[in-house]
């Protein structure tokens, strides 16, 4: 590995050979750890300077973060951040990122790392243009994990924001999160709920109303987490509780909009008469009229609002 790396680095271009390729993998399959992270990381130092490589060996290097060398994980780790830093424009950014957060359970120093690289990609502060690229591969991800569920991201925006030296300790007092985390979170629920409108106008494909759907997730993700973050955007998210429930995205979009609004009504400051009566109208409609999703996530929403902001029992009274 050593006389390759030698090789490598007076012609990078090498590492586009088809046997150079077979070599590479044969030696990310060897049964000696120091092998594989010597191949991870000859791979690692080349392929950022020739994009083109990167196509040709991230299924391989991809697949080494189930490695069973912790060090072999973590470099593959570093490597996948730095493509998506570097290469932000690379199709398959959002599966790289659903690749790194599955670590997030790993041994802890793999979990510190894994916080680590999306506190840095995704939880600093950032400018317009970048902002809108990071918020799209946020719902990127996001979207692609149906298969996996979104306990990760709970999990993950948790750790940061409710850190622990010892997560087993729970006698840790949680420490307040740093304004820049702060900032960062309120740039991206900002962004989404631009991104929420500007799909709404567009909601005519199927595209954007699973972006749409997509969007509102990943904003009760933030709102089950730190609700604090959409309480200006409230009166922005109850017309959705009026929305025409045509197809399963609409009943998605019904119960995200009705759980962050059960998280978010108690802490607003004097919700104005008009906002709450029309919320409860709503809520108490969507219950009479359809199945357990909505239903369920309705109730919880009325239960909320009605116990502790409006104290307005009857209509619950009526209903039941």
């Amino acid at each position: 590995m050593k006389c390759l790396t030698m090789i490598v680095e007076a012609d990078p271009s090498v590492l586009g050979r088809h046997d150079m390729q077979m070599g590479v993998n044969h030696s990310f399959l060897d049964h000696s750890t120091s092998v594989r992270e010597a191949a991870v990381d000859l791979v690692g130092k080349f392929v950022l300077s020739r994009p083109e490589l990167i196509n040709k060996y991230y299924e391989m290097l991809s697949a080494r973060i189930l490695d069973t060398g912790v060090s072999v994980r973590k470099r593959v780790i570093k490597i996948l951040k730095d493509i998506c830093i570097e290469c932000p424009e690379f199709p398959k950014i959002p599966e790289i990122c659903v690749k790194m957060i599955r670590r997030v359970n790993d041994e802890e120093g793999i979990r510190k790392l894994v916080m680590e690289v999306f506190q840095n990609m995704w939880f600093t502060p950032t400018k317009d243009t970048s902002l809108l690229r990071k918020v799209m591969h946020i719902t990127d991800v996001v979207a692609s994990s149906k298969d996996i569920g979104l306990e990760w991201f709970e999990q993950l925006l948790l750790s940061l924001f409710k850190p622990k030296e010892d997560k087993d300790d729970s006698t840790k007092i949680a420490t307040e999160p740093s304004k820049a985390l702060l900032l960062a979170c309120r740039q991206i629920v900002d962004c989404l709920i631009e991104n929420v409108l500007s799909l709404e106008e567009s909601s005519d494909s199927s595209g954007s109303s699973q972006r749409l759907v997509a969007c509102l997730i990943t904003l009760h993700l933030f709102a089950k987490i730190r609700p604090q973050l959409l309480v200006k955007h409230a009166s922005t998210l109850q017309p959705y509780l009026g929305l025409k429930c045509q197809s399963s995205g609409d009943i998605q979009i019904i119960s995200s909009v009705a759980r962050m609004l059960e998280l978010v009504v108690p802490l607003m400051e004097h919700p104005s008469d008009s906002f709450l009566a029309q919320l409860e109208e709503d809520a108490m409609k969507l219950v009479l009229q359809h199945d357990r999703p909505i239903v369920s996530s309705c109730m919880s929403c009325l239960g909320s609002i009605i116990n502790k902001v409006t104290h307005n029992f009857q209509p619950i009274r009526d209903c039941f």
